[in-house]
């Protein structure tokens, strides 16, 4: 599979964005430069908090659906966002999945329901925080692949992350986004990799979490080929000082 991770700051892709959980709002640049354009839209639980606070963002963004376990959103928040006539409010209190996970499935519904061409979905995160949660995103991009084919990106305010199946995949790295840093990591088993395009290539090297890891590897080349017999977590870095 082909992708161009990067391209999602640019204007002319289309996307569905999520704007997830999180004790931290995203930067300010960053919400607006995701926001562009994009559609659908999902507020996921105390993502609307944030929001709420900002009077200019309360009145001027809002979201196509707001969804979620609401166990973190203030009361009035949901209540304000309950009178607004095209916001839809999902409470989605199973505890099975995460919040994240519902709102996918939510997101991808709309998109077939309104017959819409989206060539990626977006969740956007600030890093750190509760390393269980952080865990739980990781296994929505495992979970957004029986769900649908639309790529899933996992947006924070320095790196995107995504899923990479088993087979083989090009990633091109030429947007002008592109900061140095790559990273491959398997999660939950061991990986057979063969890479090019990177400092510290692989060639059907094994990837697990008791012999190597390839964090803090580094683009080479503008396009980046790999190869995995099984999932493998691709993460890399962007110039957040460019999003505009």
């Amino acid at each position: 599979m082909i992708y161009t991770p990067l391209s999602i700051f640019k204007d002319d892709i289309r996307k569905a964005v999520i704007y997830l959980n999180h004790p931290i709002s995203l930067p300010e640049t960053l919400f607006k430069r995701l926001w562009k354009d994009a559609y659908p839209v999902a507020f996921v639980d105390g993502f609307a908090n944030h929001i709420y606070r900002n009077i200019n963002y309360r009145n001027n963004y809002f979201p196509h659906f707001l969804t979620g376990d609401f166990d973190s959103i203030q009361l009035g928040v949901l209540e304000f966002y309950r009178s607004v006539k095209n916001v839809s409010v999902i409470e989605t209190p199973d505890q099975e999945e995460t919040d994240f996970t519902k709102c996918v499935r939510i997101i991808i519904s709309s998109i077939k329901e309104n017959n819409k061409k989206v060539d990626v979905l977006v969740a956007a995160q600030m890093s750190g925080g509760r390393f269980d949660h952080e865990m739980g995103l990781i296994k929505t991009l495992y979970e957004a692949k029986k769900l649908t084919n639309i790529p899933l990106l996992l947006v924070s305010e320095c790196s995107v992350t995504f899923l990479l199946d088993e087979g083989e995949h090009t990633i091109n790295a030429n947007t002008g986004y592109e900061a140095q840093h790559v990273g491959l990591i398997p999660v939950g088993q061991p990986c057979q990799v063969t890479t090019t395009g990177l400092q510290w290539n692989l060639e059907n090297g094994t990837l697990s979490f008791d012999d190597i890891v390839s964090s803090s590897n580094r683009l080479s080349h503008e396009i980046v080929h790999v190869k995995c017999n099984r999932p493998l977590l691709f993460t890399m870095e962007y110039k957040n000082d460019m999003i505009n």
